[in-house]
């Protein structure tokens, strides 16, 4: 394990720490317009480039002509767009790699509907049918594809904002005549997808979402042709185009959903993106680094199983990612893998403490090191940024009260047997070097980790009792000014606190005690007299 560690913090921490650091570091939108306006402008060239294609492969006519509208849907659709993230999703400005990432989706979709109009017009499709395919050619476009993917990367903001947009694109590569059936059909989608993906964990799941999408999607064929039908009466080319319109929506369906599964994956690689369909593979309590923690370290394992468990609930509480607060949880204090016996939770009884050997500054420093070392883990077995962002940041800049006052004791017995002043001491040394936590889970779980660490120095854990340890603790939390920096109301708080209070009071309640037979009693009886001492005259 030793040397393991080593080279993780030697080969990894050094250079990928300092990538990822500079990766991750926040550019807020206004102070990146240039480069913001470079991915905006690279979505107007793809989408012009992909109604280029479109135009020339299915009627040879010159693009020219319906350059001026296909221009105004593109420059609508991004300012539709950036309105959208403005108003819920300003998180996602202040990263230009979220912004490049999001056009990346919208051109995708661009490029698959302009495939879906080639596709419409091929000549071998128009010979067995006795209709005019190219307006049926929007049933074509794969509609779920952005604002399914958008969500799954960055959240329901991002899906409704990139699906409106898609929607907009979408009219570069119709005729004039279906502009509002495709537009209101974009729209629909791009309001009802998001919902359906945003709390997809599985695969599965998601192949679900996508059929109740592709259901949305038949309502809207049922609907078009329905009021054809009651205006130009029933006709046999009217019952192929709904046959065809049905069939191409569908097909459309299903390479979006393909076309998701596949694109997923590279955008969350390449963009540092995590889906909860990828968090959930390391929710696995199988998973090798979990493993070697309940070997090497069985106390943190149960503690960090507990805090996971108080965690989800919380944010589950709160409305916030209870997936994200749970397997942060599992993985916050793995750095303890280090030095697994300088943590109480690991030490037996008939262990002597490793501490009382060493300085508390020096304690202070070990104890502070499992917050790196967990980086270093975390990035040596790949783990998603939300979970490391949680390593880095459960901790805060909190201060380790118990070697803190070790501290002060041994300044005033020194200062005592020189009968001089105590020294001062620095209370900066004993504090974690941070960041506070950013997101919402990350300042769950540093409640959670304190409150759960806490709780087992309680000798009677009645409700009141560990309500009391609750309140205390996240009152000092807020204090110490530890909650600053991410997004929890006092509501949230609120809602925290009494989650942590039933949880615990579950968790920790009292056990009746067994009555023990016969067999037992004669047990314990033969046990106590050999352990007796012996008497005079036995």
């Amino acid at each position: 394990m030793k040397s393991e560690i080593s080279r993780t913090r030697l080969k990894k921490v050094g250079s990928r720490e300092r990538k990822f650091l500079a990766g991750i570091e926040e550019v807020a939108f206004r102070n990146g317009n240039l480069l913001a306006l470079l991915y905006a402008l690279g979505v107007v060239a793809a989408t012009l480039g992909c109604a280029f294609w479109s135009v020339r492969a299915t009627t040879g006519d010159e693009f020219g002509t319906q350059l001026p509208r296909a221009l105004a849907a593109v420059l609508v659709a991004l300012l539709c767009s950036r309105i959208l993230m403005g108003i819920d999703g300003r998180d996602l400005l202040k990263r230009n790699s979220r912004i490049l990432m999001l056009c990346l989706v919208g051109v995708f979709g661009a490029a698959f509907s302009a495939l879906g109009v080639v596709a419409a017009a091929a000549p071998a499709l128009e010979r067995h049918l006795d209709f005019e395919v190219a307006r049926i050619a929007p049933f074509l476009f794969p509609l779920l594809f952005a604002p399914a993917l958008a969500t799954l990367l960055a959240g329901p903001a991002a899906g409704v904002a990139i699906g409106v947009g898609a929607a907009l694109l979408n009219l570069v590569f119709v005729p004039e005549t279906g502009v509002l059936p495709a537009l209101a059909g974009g729209i629909v989608i791009a309001v009802a997808a998001p919902p359906l993906v945003a709390d997809v964990k599985r695969r599965t799941a998601l192949l679900r979402a996508f059929i109740a999408g592709g259901c949305v999607q038949l309502l809207g064929v049922v609907v078009l042709f329905s009021s054809r039908l009651a205006a130009d009466g029933l006709s046999d080319e009217l019952l192929r185009e709904a046959l065809f319109a049905a069939g191409a929506t569908v097909v459309s369906a299903g390479f979006a959903f393909a076309a998701t599964v596949l694109l997923l994956p590279l955008l969350e690689h390449l963009f540092g993106a995590c889906s909860n369909i990828r968090l959930n593979d390391y929710a696995d309590l199988g998973h090798s680094l979990l493993q070697k923690l309940s070997l090497a370290a069985p106390g943190t394992y149960h503690h960090s199983v507990v805090v996971a468990t108080l965690s989800a609930a919380a944010a589950d509480r709160i409305g916030a990612n209870s997936l994200l607060a749970r397997v942060g949880s599992y993985y916050h204090d793995i750095g303890k893998l280090t030095k697994p016996n300088y943590y109480t939770e690991n030490a037996r009884p008939d262990q002597a403490n490793p501490h009382d050997g060493i300085s508390p500054n020096m304690s202070a420093v070990i104890i502070a090191a499992h917050v790196k070392e967990g980086i270093g883990l975390a990035l040596h077995y790949n783990l998603p940024p939300p979970i490391r962002d949680i390593i880095r940041e459960h901790q805060g800049t909190s201060v380790m009260h118990w070697f803190l006052h070790k501290a002060k004791e041994d300044a005033k017995a020194k200062a005592e047997a020189g009968k001089t002043d105590p020294a001062t001491v620095d209370e900066s040394q004993f504090r974690y070097s941070g960041p506070r936590p950013s997101t919402k889970e990350s300042g769950i779980v540093l409640l959670a980790d304190s409150i759960e660490a806490a709780s087992r120095s309680l000798e009677r854990p009645t409700h009141g009792a560990i309500e009391n340890l609750v309140n205390n603790i996240v009152s000092g939390k807020i204090d110490d000014e530890q909650l600053d920096c991410c997004p929890l109301s006092f509501l949230d708080v609120a809602l925290i606190k009494r989650t942590f209070t039933t949880s615990l009071t579950n968790i920790l309640h009292a056990r009746v005690a067994y009555p023990a037979d016969d067999k037992s009693k004669e047990a314990k009886h033969d046990a106590d007299h050999r352990s007796a001492p012996a008497q005079p005259g036995a």
